[in-house]
C-alpha cells in the first residue's frame, strides 16, 4: 500500500500545482487590469484544502492516521452541525430526513474523522439518488449492551452500550457484486470517483473500536450503520485535563510575543511569518533545526513562545525541543505538523507536549493557539 501512495502522491502534487499556478497567472491578470481576484483567490484556497483532503485520505488508509488521544464526541450534535452545513451538497431531488436520538452517551474519538464518515455516507447517497426522487434519511441512537448486531452478521462494536449512525437512501442500490467491493482501496462505481471513500471510512471506524455494514438490494435502496463503543467513565473523567484552554478565543490581546518560528518550507515559513507580524508579533525565522539552535541561545531570553514544525531536515525536532527546554525550562513551544496529534505524541515520548496544531491550519486558529500557550 505505502508504494502504491509513493506513486500517487506525486501524480496528485503535479496535478495540483498546476491548478495552483493556473489559478495564479489568472490572479496576476486580474491584477493588471486593476479587477479584483477574490474570486480565483476562492478557488486556489478550494484547491488547496482539497489536496491536504486527499493527502489525509492515504495517511488514513496507510495506517498512518492514529486516533491518538481522542476527545468526547456527541455523535447527535456533531451529524445536525454537519448536516447543516451539508444541506448545499445534497441533491435537490432529495429529502433529507433527520432523526437525531437526545442524551445519547458520548464516543470517544476524532471529532474530524466523524465528520468525515458523515460527510461520504451522506454524499454517497445523494450521489444514489441522483436525478430520481428520493429520499435520504440519517438517524442516531442507542444501542443497549444486550442487543445482539443482526445486520450481515457484522460483529458488534463492542459488548457494552454502542452508538449508532445510520444513513439510508432510496436510490438506486447495488448489487452483491458491487456490494462485496464498496470498502476495498479504489474500487468505484463513478466515472471520475477517487474510489479512497468507503476504504477511508472503513478505517476510520475501525480506529475508533467500531464497526460498520452495509445492506443494499439493487433498486430498492441502501443503509449504511455505522457502530461506535460509547465512551468509558475512565475516559471521561479526564475530560477536565484534555479540555483546551479558552484563552484568547476572544479579541486578541495587546501583542507583545517573539516568536521563533521553524518552519523548511519556505513558502510556508515566508507566509505565516507574514501573518503573524500583521497580528502584531514579533517573530524570528529559523529554516532548519540547526538554525532554530542557534538562534535559541543567542536570544535566550527574547524568545517567548516557538512553533515548531515536527518533520525537519537535519537537527531534528525533537533535538530543538530538547535544546530549547534546557536553554529556558518555561519556554512555550507550540508542535506544527500533518501528522495527527497521536502520531506526535509517540514521537516526543518522554517529552512534556502542551500544545499542538495540526497542519493545513487557518491563521486565526494558529493566533489562538499561540495566545493559548502564552496565557498557560
Amino acid at each position: 500500500m505505502r508504494a502504491i501512495i509513493r506513486r500517487i502522491e506525486p501524480l496528485e502534487c503535479t496535478a495540483y500545482n498546476i491548478r495552483y499556478i493556473a489559478r495564479l497567472q489568472q490572479v496576476e491578470a486580474d491584477l493588471a487590469a486593476g479587477l479584483a481576484p477574490q474570486e480565483e483567490i476562492t478557488r486556489i484556497k478550494t484547491v488547496a484544502i482539497r489536496g491536504a483532503e486527499m493527502v489525509r485520505e492515504l495517511m488514513i488508509y496507510a495506517g498512518q492516521e492514529q486516533q491518538g488521544g481522542g476527545e468526547p464526541v456527541d455523535l447527535s450534535r456533531l451529524t445536525a452541525e454537519m448536516l447543516e452545513l451539508m444541506k448545499v451538497s445534497v441533491s435537490k431531488h432529495a429529502i433529507l430526513k433527520i432523526d437525531l436520538g437526545k442524551s445519547l452517551p458520548l464516543i470517544w474519538g476524532n471529532a474530524s474523522q466523524m465528520r468525515q464518515v458523515l460527510m461520504n455516507l451522506v454524499i454517497n447517497a445523494s450521489e444514489a439518488i441522483g436525478e430520481a426522487q428520493g429520499v435520504i434519511q440519517v438517524k442516531t441512537l442507542l444501542v443497549p449492551g444486550d442487543q445482539d448486531a443482526a445486520l450481515n452478521h457484522v460483529q458488534k462494536a463492542s459488548q457494552g452500550e454502542c452508538v449508532r449512525l445510520e444513513v439510508s437512501d432510496s436510490g438506486c442500490g447495488m448489487t452483491e457484486e458491487t456490494k462485496a467491493k464498496i470498502f476495498d482501496p479504489f474500487f468505484t462505481t463513478k466515472f471520475a470517483g477517487r474510489g479512497l471513500g468507503l476504504a477511508v471510512v472503513q478505517g476510520i471506524v475501525r480506529a475508533h473500536g467500531g464497526c460498520i455494514d452495509v445492506v443494499s438490494t439493487a433498486g430498492h435502496g441502501t443503509m449504511f450503520r455505522v457502530e461506535l463503543p460509547a465512551a468509558s467513565k475512565d475516559k471521561l473523567g479526564t475530560l477536565e485535563s484534555i479540555t483546551p484552554s479558552k484563552v484568547g478565543r476572544g479579541a486578541p490581546t495587546a501583542p507583545s510575543a517573539t516568536v521563533l518560528v521553524v518552519e523548511d518550507e519556505e513558502v510556508l515559513r515566508l507566509a505565516v511569518s507574514k501573518a503573524l507580524r500583521m497580528r502584531g508579533f514579533a517573530v524570528i525565522e529559523a529554516k532548519d533545526g540547526s538554525i532554530a539552535m542557534d538562534l535559541m541561545r543567542q536570544h535566550r531570553d527574547g524568545i517567548d513562545v516557538i512553533l515548531l514544525d515536527v518533520t525537519l531536515p537535519g537537527t531534528s525536532s525533537r533535538e530543538v525541543f530538547e535544546e530549547a527546554r534546557r536553554i529556558r525550562t518555561n519556554l512555550k513551544i507550540v508542535l506544527s505538523s500533518a501528522y495527527d496529534r497521536g502520531s506526535v505524541d509517540a514521537y516526543f515520548a518522554g517529552l512534556r507536549v502542551t500544545q499542538f496544531i495540526r497542519k493545513p491550519f487557518q491563521l486565526h486558529d494558529l493566533e489562538v493557539t499561540l495566545r493559548d500557550a502564552l496565557a498557560g
